[in-house]
């Protein structure tokens, strides 16, 4: 069975699926696990912005 789920709250996204489709501002920077997702830098970066330390 396939369900689309858009749902902001990622904690139940990767408790719920088995594959996570990330979308940001139109694109598509990944597909893979709960897991995969959780670990990737790129999404990361997306959904948490980065913090820059200026000395």
């Amino acid at each position: 069975m396939t369900v689309l789920l858009v749902e902001h709250d990622l904690d139940m996204v990767f408790e719920l699926a088995d594959t996570v489709t990330v979308m940001h501002l139109g694109r598509h920077p990944m597909t893979g696990s709960p897991d995969a997702v959780r670990s990737s830098a790129a999404v990361q970066s997306a959904y948490l912005g980065t913090t820059e330390v200026s000395s």
